[in-house]
């Protein structure tokens, strides 16, 4: 089967946004970068994801590091049950903007964050050393986490887009 092409968000998010919410994947403008992104809310969605990651990459397997682009801080303090008042404050002062933060979760944690956010397992920006977060400034990448329909609660922005 051939990949459809991917939908640049900057043409029209809302549209954007409907493509994640069947299953496709988009790209996703961030401050630095452009991402392939793809709702979590589907193993088929994310197992296209990851395919196309990798061709991209060149390589037919692999465990590339992939980040979760939120739609705000609050969710990712809740999601991934940061408690730790210093943790809180750094990401509340440096995000939304081009930070990329990498923490550091215990073993076994990944049920709690999918339950919280409302996503099958295994949650796909959680690997053995932890997860990778993003909360995006860019205009265009707030949008389209906006616009998105599956998170959880039917439509609640908070979980945010899965991109490399």
């Amino acid at each position: 089967m051939a990949a459809k092409p991917a939908i640049p968000v900057e043409t029209d998010p809302a549209k954007a946004a409907s493509v994640l919410d069947v299953g496709g994947l988009v790209l996703l403008p961030t401050e630095t970068v452009y991402g392939l992104a793809v709702s979590t809310g589907t193993p088929a969605a994310i197992a296209r994801f990851r395919a196309a990651r990798n061709a991209l990459a060149g390589r037919e397997t692999g465990a590339a590091a992939s980040c979760w682009h939120a739609a705000n801080v609050e969710t990712v303090l809740e999601a991934l049950a940061i408690t730790q008042p210093v943790h809180r404050r750094l990401m509340r002062k440096l995000a939304p903007g081009p930070v990329t933060f990498a923490i550091e979760l215990a073993p076994g944690v990944s049920a709690g964050v999918a339950g919280r956010l409302g996503i099958p397992q295994p949650v796909p920006f959680i690997d053995a050393h932890g997860a990778l977060v993003r909360v995006p400034s860019h205009l265009l990448a707030r949008a389209l986490l906006g616009a998105a329909r599956y998170f959880p609660a039917q439509w609640d922005p908070k979980l945010g887009i899965h991109v490399t």
